[in-house]
């Protein structure tokens, strides 16, 4: 007698499915799954994506650095000061002299997400939000604004190194020098003052 398998090529007996209760699903169930499916596929658009540039303001609107997507950093001027490597949580940042200094922010404690787009900043003992638009507040006074920010966690790591790099950036440059000849003509003198009146003649 040949053998007859129960399952073949997929086919389960109606005797083995007879009896077993029929579950629908319900619509509340289906709306969490639909909406599942949807974060996964926004999420995996968003890696492919990959990262965004960032740049912070100060509160009159000035650039003070720029966070490239393929992580360099820049100041205002456009010059590359350092450079973060999101994988290994580390940001290098070039020296005049001597060895470039390392930072590793991850690991760090200086500055720590309490919250979400709430940020403790220890060396300032200050807390820092960023708003919907972008907006900074440091303890609810204006701190500046920031472009390319958003909900996803590597955003907000790349926002903590950001943070980080602030205190490294270089001092602005003093405007150069006039020379003398170009100089302003400064304002003329005031006059002397009036001679003191001649002595009354005595009688």
């Amino acid at each position: 007698m040949a053998f007859a398998p129960d399952f073949v090529l997929g086919h389960t007996p109606p005797s083995r499915v007879r009896g077993l209760p029929r579950r629908s699903m319900s619509p509340a169930v289906r709306a969490r799954l639909v909406f599942g499916v949807l974060l996964g596929c926004w999420a995996g658009a968003a890696y492919a994506a990959g990262p965004q540039a960032m740049r912070l303001f100060d509160p009159q609107g000035k650039l003070l650095l720029e966070l490239a997507a393929d992580g360099r950093v820049r100041g205002a001027d456009g010059a590359e000061l350092g450079l973060l490597d999101e994988r290994a949580g580390r940001l290098t940042w070039k020296s005049e002299v001597g060895e470039p200094l390392v930072l590793a922010f991850r690991d760090d404690d200086a500055v720590l997400e309490e919250a979400p787009d709430r940020y403790r900043v220890k060396p300032w003992e200050a807390l820092l939000r960023v708003a919907p638009d972008g907006s900074i507040s440091l303890d609810g006074k204006a701190f500046g604004r920031v472009e390319g920010y958003s909900a996803d966690r590597a955003s907000h790591e790349r926002f903590r190194a950001a943070l980080v790099a602030l205190p490294l950036l270089p001092a602005p440059k003093p405007p150069p020098a006039r020379d003398a000849g170009s100089a302003a003509p400064r304002a003329p003198a005031p006059p002397p003052p009036p001679p003191p009146p001649p002595p009354r003649p005595k009688h």
